[in-house]
């Protein structure tokens, strides 16, 4: 969803005349950006459940 908006706010933006700029859209930068966005989500989602799967559940109540 962010991707197309993305687009379309480009294209929205180069469509304007006065501004005489074209979309620069590469399908190579939307994936980098996607697999590495996707892969900081990843890391930063499971090393916090990794690590609270290994408490008791009495240990992980008390800590909160």
């Amino acid at each position: 969803m962010g991707i197309t908006i993305g687009v379309a706010l480009a294209y929205a933006v180069c469509s304007i005349p006065t501004l005489g700029f074209t979309p620069g859209i590469k399908l190579s930068t939307i994936l980098l950006a996607t697999v590495f966005s996707s892969g900081i989500g990843i890391v930063f989602g499971v090393y916090p459940a990794r690590k609270a799967a290994k408490l008791s559940p009495i240990e992980a109540l008390r800590r909160n």
